[in-house]
Protein backbone atom coordinates (compact mmCIF):
# COMPACT_ATOMS: atom_id res chain seq x y z
CA UNK A 1 0.00 0.00 0.00
CA UNK A 2 1.62 3.90 -0.89
CA UNK A 3 -0.02 6.97 0.39
CA UNK A 4 -0.19 10.02 -1.47
CA UNK A 5 0.66 13.45 -0.87
CA UNK A 6 -2.90 14.13 -0.24
CA UNK A 7 -3.27 11.47 1.96
CA UNK A 8 -5.13 8.95 -0.46
CA UNK A 9 -4.23 5.06 -0.35
CA UNK A 10 -3.46 2.90 -2.90
CA UNK A 11 -2.75 -0.68 -2.60
CA UNK A 12 -2.83 -3.90 -5.43
CA UNK A 13 -2.99 -7.27 -5.32
CA UNK A 14 -0.08 -8.64 -6.48
CA UNK A 15 -0.62 -12.40 -6.70
CA UNK A 16 -2.78 -14.78 -5.94
CA UNK A 17 -1.72 -17.66 -4.08
CA UNK A 18 -3.90 -20.82 -2.80
CA UNK A 19 -2.50 -22.84 0.62
CA UNK A 20 -3.77 -26.16 1.72
CA UNK A 21 -6.79 -25.70 3.53
CA UNK A 22 -5.17 -27.19 7.02
CA UNK A 23 -1.59 -26.98 8.99
CA UNK A 24 -1.70 -30.99 8.78
CA UNK A 25 1.24 -30.77 6.17
CA UNK A 26 4.43 -29.04 7.70
CA UNK A 27 6.34 -29.47 4.58
CA UNK A 28 3.67 -27.59 2.58
CA UNK A 29 3.75 -24.26 4.92
CA UNK A 30 5.24 -21.36 3.11
CA UNK A 31 5.99 -20.12 -0.39
CA UNK A 32 7.66 -22.18 -3.36
CA UNK A 33 10.46 -21.02 -5.12
CA UNK A 34 8.12 -20.55 -7.93
CA UNK A 35 5.47 -18.76 -5.74
CA UNK A 36 8.31 -16.44 -4.17
CA UNK A 37 9.31 -15.61 -7.56
CA UNK A 38 6.13 -14.38 -8.55
CA UNK A 39 5.42 -12.11 -5.28
CA UNK A 40 9.07 -10.80 -5.92
CA UNK A 41 7.84 -10.12 -9.64
CA UNK A 42 4.68 -8.10 -8.78
CA UNK A 43 5.98 -6.36 -6.29
CA UNK A 44 8.51 -4.76 -8.62
CA UNK A 45 6.58 -4.23 -11.02
CA UNK A 46 3.92 -2.34 -8.73
CA UNK A 47 7.29 -0.32 -7.26
CA UNK A 48 8.04 1.09 -11.06
CA UNK A 49 4.52 1.82 -11.62
CA UNK A 50 4.20 3.74 -7.94
CA UNK A 51 7.79 5.10 -8.98
CA UNK A 52 6.94 6.14 -12.88
CA UNK A 53 3.01 7.39 -11.42
CA UNK A 54 5.39 10.03 -8.89
CA UNK A 55 7.60 10.79 -11.22
CA UNK A 56 4.88 12.35 -14.14
CA UNK A 57 3.19 14.31 -11.15
CA UNK A 58 6.66 15.62 -9.94
CA UNK A 59 6.83 16.62 -13.80
CA UNK A 60 3.52 17.94 -14.39
CA UNK A 61 4.05 20.06 -11.26
CA UNK A 62 7.55 21.08 -12.65
CA UNK A 63 6.41 21.77 -16.35
CA UNK A 64 2.93 24.07 -15.32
Amino acid sequence: MSVGADGTEHSTDVVQISGPDSLADLASLGLTLAESKQVLAGVRQEIVAAQARLHAALRHCHVA
